[in-house]
């Protein structure tokens, strides 16, 4: 009987173990994940930076906002003085942004107004951004302009109006919009980030292989490196679908195929599923909270 007791007592002992090690490894994931989507979000800011600080050194130096049109087609705007943009101004810009190079752009304009720091609009600019914004969104499934929608996200995310003394961020006056409940605009943001990052790691190799290095690895050929890339890019897409509203079903419908064709591992999968119940459970408290 005694026999019987310890061995119980040993497996109780392994089993308890066993629940320790899972859940340790289940915060470590955890852990990556918010790393993965904090080192990501640091990449796209860097290089909004650099096509910010490009489109600047193009620019003319007089200091002044034009908005032109006419032959050419094209909008010159100085971000730092964007509140002084005359109505005239305002509705020669919504009607250039019919083209796609205005709206890359406006983007840029908008990423170098951040670098100034005042992410925040008072009511009148902010209508005026939210208006722009709108208009933007109309195009992009006209267009298929996913690159145009990708940063209305994520700028949406970044700046704020002042409501009562509150930040109220943009992406609430845009997250109703349909394209925004499409599957397949979502589908094409990860193809888009994915696409980017490969093409990155080939300019590296190639790079590497022009310099006739060889000391160092053949980055394509590196598959854990290649699945954590993959892995940044899918779970950076889940915490925008999160934050515009996707469900979870939906999530899956977008990032199974992905994860299917690059074949990622199970722990990849595993922290996946963690960033999303993770961040689902975020957007549930903050309900609460409000």
């Amino acid at each position: 009987m005694m026999e019987e007791e310890k061995e119980k007592s040993k497996s109780k002992e392994k089993e308890e173990a066993k629940n320790v090690k899972e859940e340790e490894k289940k915060e470590e994931s955890n852990e990556k994940g918010k790393d993965v989507i904090k080192e990501k979000k640091e990449d796209e800011q860097r290089e909004k930076e650099g096509e910010a600080n490009k489109n600047k050194n193009n620019k003319n130096k007089d200091n002044k906002i034009t908005v032109r049109k006419g032959d050419d087609e094209y909008i010159i705007i100085e971000s730092d003085e964007i509140n002084n943009l005359t109505e005239q101004e305002i509705n020669d810009l919504k009607i250039l942004l019919d083209k796609h190079y205005n709206r890359v752009i406006f983007f840029q304009l908008l990423n170098e107004f951040r670098s100034t720091g005042k992410l925040g609009f008072n009511e009148k600019i902010g209508e005026i951004v939210i208006d722009i914004f709108n208009v933007i969104i109309s195009k992009i499934k006209r267009d298929n302009d996913i690159y145009s929608g990708k940063n209305a996200v994520l700028f949406s995310q970044t700046y704020f109006l002042m409501e009562d003394g509150n930040k109220k961020y943009l992406q609430e006056y845009i997250v109703n919009n349909e394209i925004f409940k499409e599957l397949k605009f979502w589908e094409d943001f990860l193809d888009l980030d994915i696409n980017r990052e490969i093409k990155h790691i080939e300019m590296l190799e190639e790079k590497r292989k022009k310099n006739n290095d060889e000391n160092k690895k053949d980055i394509n050929l590196d598959a854990y490196k290649f699945e954590h890339i993959i892995f940044g890019q899918i779970a950076s897409v889940c915490d925008n679908m999160i934050s515009f509203g996707v469900q979870k079903a939906q999530i899956y419908n977008v990032i199974e195929p992905k994860m299917k064709k690059y074949n990622l591992s199970k722990e990849i999968s595993d922290n996946i599923d963690s960033i999303i119940e993770n961040r689902i459970n975020e957007e549930k408290e903050k309900e609460i909270q409000k």
